[in-house]
């Protein structure tokens, strides 16, 4: 942990829907050491991730992300070092990038090291925070709408599963890959219903399609029979709940350069075809 300099702190790091989903611990433990803390997000996320958080003392500050890329912001924050804490990790905080390898960074000090070896691990360890705060920390809240919605699941179904077959750069298609019958258990697919509107699964998977604040699936995840994610947000927020109730647990990886969990949760496949999609899903 940082010397504490200032009553402001900022968190500058990947602004992924996933990443910010891995920060909240880290924000939240912030907020007992200062008065103010400035969560760093890209403009294009910045409305989903500021229903994340409910404690006052967070404030989202976002980057135009179109005209000002990662490095070029990297270098304006640091002129704030003088006046505010900054913690700054991930892909921030590096001098310069090896073109080899876009995990690797050379740091101020000439050390050269992996970006990201262990999600979201590292976050912590590159600002000397433990890697256990970001479950200890991590907090989510649900309306009543949504909580009735939750009542009306849980008891009429004590299995389902839920798959995430379309992330935010990627898209995969689960249900073939794995066999799954989606007529033996029901199944709850995040971006999509993939039950006919006749089907008896229909209605009730359609309460859960595109929850506007993604932290809600966090009830979804932790009382589901079995889970395959792509390895987005959805999966991101499953490595920080508990999720033990569900088997098999399986997550589609897009990199080979680091590795998952706090613990590893999960079984990895990785995918050889990447296809890119729309930035609105999750």
């Amino acid at each position: 942990m940082k010397e504490k300099r200032s009553d402001i702190a900022f968190i500058i790091g990947n602004a992924g829907l996933g990443d910010s989903i891995s920060l909240i611990g880290m924000a939240n433990y912030l907020t007992t050491i200062y008065k103010l803390v400035f969560f760093t997000t890209s403009r294009s996320f910045r409305d989903t991730v500021k229903l994340f958080f409910t404690n006052p003392k967070i404030i989202v500050y976002d980057y135009d992300e179109k005209k000002t890329n990662m490095f070029e912001f990297d270098l304006i924050m640091r002129k704030f070092s003088e006046v505010y804490d900054l913690y700054i990790l991930g892909h921030f905080g590096n001098l310069t990038l090896d073109r080899s390898s876009k995990y690797t960074k050379v740091t101020l000090s000439g050390e050269t090291k992996k970006i990201i070896h262990d999600y979201p691990k590292s976050y912590y360890e590159d600002v000397n925070i433990p890697p256990e705060y970001a479950i200890t920390y991590f907090s989510v809240t649900y309306d009543d709408e949504i909580l009735k919605k939750y009542d009306e699941l849980l008891s009429q179904y004590s299995k389902y599963r839920v798959v995430h077959q379309v992330g935010s750069t990627a898209k995969f298609d689960v249900i073939k890959k794995f066999d799954i019958d989606i007529n033996d258990m029901l199944t709850i697919d995040v971006n999509r219903n993939l039950y006919p509107s006749e089907h008896k699964y229909h209605d009730i998977c359609e309460k859960f399609i595109n929850l506007p604040k993604i932290t809600n699936y966090a009830k979804l995840l932790e009382n589901a029979s079995e889970l395959y994610l792509m390895d987005s947000c959805i999966h991101a927020l499953a490595l920080l709940v508990n999720i033990n109730k569900a088997y098999p647990r399986v997550c589609l990886k897009r990199t080979y350069n680091f590795n998952y969990g706090i613990p590893n949760k999960f079984v990895y496949y990785l995918i050889c075809i990447v296809k890119t999609v729309e930035r609105e899903s999750i």
